[in-house]
């Protein structure tokens, strides 16, 4: 697919997600996606990267010259595909002299889910832990967090374990008398019979639906998006013309724990000298 709409008064963005297994790429220009690839795996991401961008941009007929924009995400998600991902992305914007457009995965999850008084996003955090954020999307399609992004204990998500996060979401759903909670993220997949469950046991009306056709108070399990760099790359352009941009030595990784590694680092269990051991 080549670009047919040249319209220069809009800038050209590539944007790339690497935070999870689900990796992708997509072009787009003002709120036309041009060109998107997705690739499931994390096999030797380091290394096929550049080559995947570069085959995007070729099957476009665009080159990395044209690309105006950097869109990325930064967060949270798997170390080593942060690490690619952003060290791809640094390195072209500082050699081009482009600006970057960074997001948090939970900010354009929120989005993708369309306007909620609440959206309460789950990413797998392994370790039986999940990445939780609260968000409200307003008719534009804009995301307001409404907490900060933590790191809640799930180990087999019965009542008394999902007492630690979800109570606080249905205790204010209930004060402000919101019609319904939408929940997103592959948090919401890996425990999505425990969720419905839990619900039941609460006489919470639960729907695996994007929207709710009741004024019942009730949980949306909204389903998984396949891909997020497409919707990167479009919300990408909002933030582009709101100014909402960073230069190269400004882009970092959104971590929220350290990295396994860095953890034995500090405990003294890796870095030893063989004298030591």
């Amino acid at each position: 697919m080549t670009e047919t709409n040249k319209d220069k008064s809009t800038p050209l963005i590539l944007a790339i997600d690497t935070t999870s297994s689900r990796a992708s790429m997509a072009i787009s220009r003002g709120q036309n996606l041009i060109a998107e690839l997705g690739i499931i795996g994390n096999e030797r991401r380091s290394t096929n990267l550049l080559s995947e961008i570069d085959w995007l941009l070729t099957r476009t007929g665009i080159t990395i010259n044209d690309i105006a924009v950097f869109g990325v995400l930064v967060g949270p998600g798997s170390f080593t595909g942060l690490r690619v991902g952003l060290a791809t992305i640094k390195g072209f914007a500082h050699a081009l002299n482009r600006p970057i457009i960074s997001m948090k995965s939970t900010e354009v999850i929120a989005r993708t889910c369309g306007v909620s008084a609440i959206t309460c996003v789950l990413l797998d955090a392994h370790r039986n832990e999940v990445f939780l954020q609260l968000f409200t999307v307003d008719n534009s399609g804009q995301p307001t967090e409404l907490s900060e992004l933590t790191i809640a204990e799930l180990s087999e998500l019965t009542i008394a374990k999902i007492d630690q996060v979800f109570p606080i979401v249905y205790e204010y759903q209930k004060s402000e008398n919101l019609s319904g909670v939408v929940f997103a993220g592959d948090g919401v997949e890996l425990y999505e019979q425990q969720l419905l469950k839990f619900a039941s046991d609460n006489k919470i009306l639960a729907e695996k639906a994007k929207v709710l056709t009741t004024n019942r108070l009730g949980w949306i399990l909204h389903k998984r998006v396949a891909f997020l760099a497409p919707e990167v790359a479009l919300y990408a352009q909002e933030k582009f013309s709101q100014g909402q941009t960073l230069t190269a030595s400004e882009l970092s990784a959104y971590y929220v724990r350290p990295a396994e590694a860095e953890i034995k680092l500090q405990l003294g269990l890796i870095g030893k000298k063989k004298a030591d051991l």
